[in-house]
């Protein structure tokens, strides 16, 4: 009987085909909040079943990525959290043979993160209507200015957002 695609996904597949990794590791996404308690489940009461699985069955190691803990400070302060996930999504993507990314869907959005760098054609669009008079809100101008720093050695140059802690210098302090 010929393997189906549904059958490979509910995991009726008997032999793998020969691969140079023999790893299972899978990135798991969702907002930190809402979804506390089912990534606790997953970790505590799914994942050591599927890591047996995977051993028992295929010889294949199972992983995976919980960024809850995998964020140093130093990334928070210089907005490179999306990045870090990006780089740990794409090494799930080269190592895994199979299931790369989880995402869990709750009620919540999530944060926006301010983006860490813009064209600079870009924000000196966006810093003209700022300034214009549709903008009713003075400060902003000024804000844009503070938090973003022009890097004229990218190629095309783009403004780069400051770390947290260059402007607010005691927000790291842990007293």
């Amino acid at each position: 009987m010929p393997l189906t695609y549904m059958d490979a996904l509910r995991g009726r597949y008997q032999q793998l085909p020969n691969v140079r990794s023999k790893v299972v590791r899978i990135f798991l996404s969702s907002t930190f909040s809402d979804t506390l308690t089912e990534r606790d489940s997953l970790i505590e009461n799914v994942f050591p079943k599927l890591k047996t699985y995977c051993r028992e069955k295929y010889g294949l190691e199972f992983q995976y990525v919980d960024m809850r803990w995998g964020i140093p400070t130093e990334s928070g302060d210089n907005h490179s959290e999306v990045e870090t996930c990006l780089k740990e999504i794409k090494l799930c993507q080269k190592y895994s043979v199979a299931t790369n990314f989880v995402v869990l869907l709750g009620h919540r959005y999530g944060s926006r993160p301010t983006p860490a760098t813009i064209n600079a054609s870009l924000f000196e669009q966006l810093y003209k209507i700022i300034c214009s008079d549709i903008n009713e809100n003075d400060d902003d101008d000024q804000l844009l200015s503070q938090w973003y720093q022009l890097d004229t050695n990218q190629i095309p140059a783009a403004y780069i957002l400051r770390p947290i802690s260059s402007i607010l210098p005691n927000i790291l302090s842990t007293k």
